[in-house]
């Protein structure tokens, strides 16, 4: 079974758009205050600081999409660019210890996380803990009604489909 969430494109575009505008402000007008240097060059890295965030949000969120895969005993995350396709994450279902939605969660997160939503704020995030050898981590994603439930039965019964 696949999936391959939809990304909201207008969260970013609406971040994206806020971003340059600040950094746009920043930088047009640090050059014309009466503060010392010291707060024009602030005012310029806060700017560039602020170019650079849009870079990486847009390279992040409109570059990649991620496909959730139940495969035969494990569950696969591909993420997928126009040329290139990358197995990013390989559980096996032995491995997964709980999935909860992401807004109601009050375990504590370990070291280990990973965010593999396609979207910059989802409205259904679920959080898969799981526990590799000794290490704990968390995955973040995006799943719909039937993936979700088909993971949920294959993780609680363990049972081999494809």
């Amino acid at each position: 079974m696949r999936y391959t969430p939809k990304g909201n494109k207008e969260h970013v575009s609406v971040s994206c758009i806020c971003l340059i505008f600040s950094a746009f402000i920043l930088l047009t007008f640090s050059p014309l205050t009466d503060t010392s240097s010291f707060m024009r060059n602030l005012f310029r890295m806060s700017g560039y600081t602020l170019l650079v965030a849009t870079t990486l949000i847009v390279a992040r969120y409109l570059t990649f999409t991620y496909t959730y895969i139940l495969d035969d005993f494990e569950f696969i995350i591909v993420k997928s660019s126009i040329n290139k396709k990358q197995t990013v994450c390989r559980l096996y279902f032995s491995d997964i210890v709980e999935i909860c939605e992401a807004k109601n969660n009050t375990k504590t997160k370990p070291a280990t996380r990973h965010n593999y939503c396609a979207s910059l704020m989802p409205d259904k995030a679920y959080l898969l803990f799981y526990r590799f050898d000794d290490n704990e981590g968390v995955i973040t994603f995006e799943p719909d009604f039937c993936f979700l439930k088909e993971l949920e039965k294959r993780i609680k019964n363990d049972i081999i489909l494809d």
